[in-house]
């Protein structure tokens, strides 16, 4: 069997949901009471990362902001977000406990 893009970007996409159902039910106020001080976002398909400050992003957007909508805030301006569906983007927190 040879290579195929096409399962490729399926085990991507795959990927990106496991990661996105571990993160569940996660929110702010959760990762600050594990003792996380700050939080690691990268994009896995363009290469974009960045750092923030828990308590900064709890002072912003409260503590019972879900990681799930704070990666889609945090990512809405990559250009893959809106991409196609086997280009999709893969931001995520890397280093999560």
């Amino acid at each position: 069997m040879g290579y195929s893009r096409r399962k490729e970007a399926w085990e991507i996409i795959e990927a990106i949901r496991d990661a996105d159902r571990a993160l569940g039910t996660l929110t702010l106020g959760d990762i600050c009471a594990r003792g996380v001080v700050t939080l690691n976002v990268a994009c896995q398909a363009c290469q974009r990362c960045g750092r923030y400050r828990v308590t900064r992003l709890i002072d912003r957007h409260g503590a019972r902001m879900p990681l799930l909508e704070l990666k889609a805030l945090l990512s809405a301006d990559c250009p893959k977000r809106k991409g196609s569906f086997y280009h999709p983007c893969g931001a995520c927190f890397p280093g999560l406990p």
